[in-house]
């Protein structure tokens, strides 16, 4: 799994959470760390 965190450091729980589309995540795993782009094209 990965925790996706927002530039603010905030934990995204939900994707409401994510932010506007086009904003940076930070998306960490096991293995360390890559930035992901929040799409805005799910429905929750």
């Amino acid at each position: 799994y990965a925790v996706l965190q927002r530039p603010d450091g905030h934990v995204v729980r939900s994707p409401a959470e994510a932010g506007a589309p086009g904003e940076p995540l930070r998306a960490r795993v096991s293995e360390g760390e890559f930035t992901v782009r929040v799409d805005g094209g799910g429905d929750g």
